[in-house]
């Protein structure tokens, strides 16, 4: 068990004054979600397993220690449910953070999905996730806005764009320059940019595979920047199927890597605390006063693949190549002299 959640499940069910009863006979919960999990695949829903996985995980680790034996889902009455939603609303990160309205959300969908599967095969009566949250209450969090600002202003942005990677980089300050050139211009999430190989830049184009099942990013690129990338392979020795940004190990970056090179890089221009999150929060706020939500939201790559024939005809790669040209006029133009480039 994640002994920082056992933690917060025991402190918060101890500061309530609620009894659970036991009741006899029934499904136990970890068999449930075995077999709803066995149902989840059945149907081809692969692509959401693991995420109903991990927050079924979670939930069951609540059960275990909020119900005794034995953990049967006929307790998971909607008084429980109740109880166990109050909890993410109070459950903290390992940062010592509140959970976010959308990722409560997540956790309650998963869970409305569980009891679905459960319905079905008729364990239960009824949903006992869809009886305690109506769909305006789910509307509502998924529409939550940031509760903080991206700390990463314009401003600081070029700062960091204009910094001598060289001289703190040393023999990686090209890569160094050169990721943070596509993290700010293409806003990758972080496993995208890890994830990012050379046989995704096809001459002048440069081809981004969004996760979460998304639609990929195509994108046609200035002449220097193409020269900056190509630098990168070259100086580096990579070949097509490795990595477009490697380590020091000569692998792929982590994600821990990655968050200590952007933190190092954040702490010289006065932020401490930045994150990869932070370049897309940051360009996503300054390019909707811009551009319609539509457009920005193939650019960011946030389109399902239900959704590519309904707007993909209406939003054609020009539009979202119109997207990048403005990104890159509002940065500082991409630097090839000896001072980034030296040690060809």
């Amino acid at each position: 068990m994640d002994n920082n959640l056992g933690t917060q499940v025991v402190e918060f069910l101890s500061s309530t004054q609620d009894e659970w009863q036991d009741t006899e006979g029934g499904l136990t919960v970890h068999k449930a979600i075995s077999m709803a999990v066995n149902a989840w695949k059945a149907k081809g829903k692969a692509k959401h397993i693991d995420t109903y996985r991990r927050h079924l995980k979670d939930f069951a680790e609540f059960t275990d220690i909020a119900l005794h034996n034995p953990r049967t889902i006929d307790k998971l009455d909607r008084t429980f449910m109740a109880k166990y939603r109050y909890f993410l609303h109070v459950r903290k990160t390992a940062k010592g953070e509140p959970l976010s309205p959308r990722t409560i959300q997540l956790h309650l969908d998963s869970l409305r999905a569980f009891f679905n599967v459960m319905k079905e095969l008729g364990y239960v009566k009824s949903n006992p996730v869809a009886d305690i949250d109506s769909a305006a209450d789910r509307r509502a969090r998924v529409a939550a806005d940031p509760t903080e600002e991206s700390p990463l202003t314009m401003e600081k942005l070029r700062a960091l764009l204009s910094l001598d990677f060289q001289a703190i980089g040393g023999y990686w300050g090209l890569r160094d320059y050169a990721l943070f050139v596509v993290l700010v211009r293409f806003m990758p999430r972080s496993s995208e940019l890890r994830g990012l190989k050379w046989f995704h830049l096809q001459e002048d184009v440069l081809i981004i595979p969004r996760c979460k099942h998304n639609v990929e990013g195509v994108y046609r690129l200035e002449p220097d920047l193409c020269e900056l990338l190509y630098e990168v392979q070259k100086r580096y020795g990579l070949r097509a199927d490795e990595p477009m940004f490697i380590s020091q190990k000569r692998c792929q970056f982590s994600e821990t890597g990655l968050l200590k090179l952007v933190k190092k890089y954040g702490e010289i221009i006065g932020l401490p605390d930045l994150l990869p999150k932070h370049f897309r929060t940051r360009m996503g706020s300054e390019l909707s006063r811009e551009f319609d939500l539509v457009t920005l939201q193939n650019y960011f790559g946030h389109r399902s693949p239900d959704t590519l024939n309904r707007w993909y005809a209406k939003r054609p790669r020009h539009e979202t190549q119109r997207v990048y040209e403005s990104v890159s006029a509002w940065l500082p133009p991409i630097r090839l002299d000896s001072g980034t480039l030296s040690a060809r």
